[in-house]
């Protein structure tokens, strides 16, 4: 299997998903890209996960002033010109290799945010949107974190 592994590396080399610069391995940043991310983490709302700039618990403003419909939201980045580009890839431009590396940041998530779940549901595709995309890559992005928290994902639950 490693033999076909660095077959495969020779004649895809692995490329940043951001710039196309070389990288160690499929699923990765470079560098500079790597730095331009905006992560978030705690401290942030209990409720949408808004970053807070000061270590506190509890509410941002706007959910105490309108309290959302869900009971509690987290993202893995701020949605930018870098994280936009990375999450188009995946969603319409058929870039699979970016799986790996979008599932390693959701179970960072999880983790940091003490996140259990019992089963992972993906949202489907409308068919018409499946039939132009060839795929649903909230399915393939729910079984790429499976693999890594070894969460049952349920396709059909929706």
């Amino acid at each position: 299997m490693q033999v076909v592994a660095r077959t495969l590396n020779i004649l895809y080399p692995p490329r940043c998903g951001l710039c196309l610069a070389r990288v160690d391995r499929h699923g990765q940043l470079c560098g500079p890209c790597w730095t331009g991310m905006h992560f978030l983490s705690p401290p942030c709302c209990t409720r949408c996960g808004y970053p807070f700039e000061v270590a506190m618990e509890g509410e941002c403003g706007a959910c105490m002033a309108h309290s959302p419909a869900y009971d509690r939201h987290r993202a893995v980045f701020r949605y930018d010109d870098a994280s936009k580009k990375l999450i188009l890839d995946l969603k319409y431009y058929d870039q699979p290799q970016l799986l790996p590396l979008f599932a390693e940041w959701l179970e960072r998530q999880m983790k940091a945010h003490d996140i259990q779940a019992d089963i992972l549901v993906p949202v489907p595709l409308h068919p018409l949107r499946l039939l132009r995309r060839r795929y649903n890559q909230s399915v393939l992005l729910a079984q790429a974190l499976s693999k890594r928290t070894e969460i049952p994902v349920a396709i059909n639950a929706l």
